[in-house]
């Protein structure tokens, strides 16, 4: 089947996704993958947002300024309280995205799936002792 934009993927049942007991831990990777990805591309972006603002290299179109604004560019850095705004409502550390990240590795760690190794190196870097003992007794 082809895919574009305008189509629409079909649902699946949660058993065509894992139709015997021994994928399971094959889904779990794959989705601890997945989400271990969107986590870093969201601190990434996190990342890029707060020195492109310490820079004064955000910018917003010169129409959505204030007419006092005079600038003959169609672009211009944005206004100190637009990027303050913009600085509050960007997450910290937890976001959606890392608290994702953190039960589907919990998941992939109880069923010791292969990339149950990511939960370790993560514990490792942070110097989580109680999941690295953990896993040492389990494995």
């Amino acid at each position: 089947m082809t895919r574009t934009p305008a189509s629409r993927p079909t649902a699946r049942v949660p058993q065509a996704l894992a139709p015997e007991p021994g994928v399971l831990p094959a889904v779990a990777t794959a989705v601890h993958q997945a989400s271990e990805t969107l986590a870093q591309i969201a601190a990434a972006d996190r990342s890029q947002i707060r020195a492109a603002a310490e820079a004064g290299r955000l910018l917003v179109p010169t129409r959505t300024l204030p007419g006092r604004f005079d600038i003959p560019h169609h672009f211009a850095p944005a206004p100190r309280a637009r990027v303050k705004r913009l600085a509050r409502r960007l997450p910290r550390r937890r976001n959606p995205s890392t608290q994702a990240t953190a039960a589907v590795a919990r998941i992939a760690a109880d069923m010791r799936a292969p990339s149950h190794i990511l939960t370790l190196a993560r514990a490792v870097i942070r110097g989580d002792s109680e999941l690295t003992a953990n896993s040492e007794r389990v494995g």
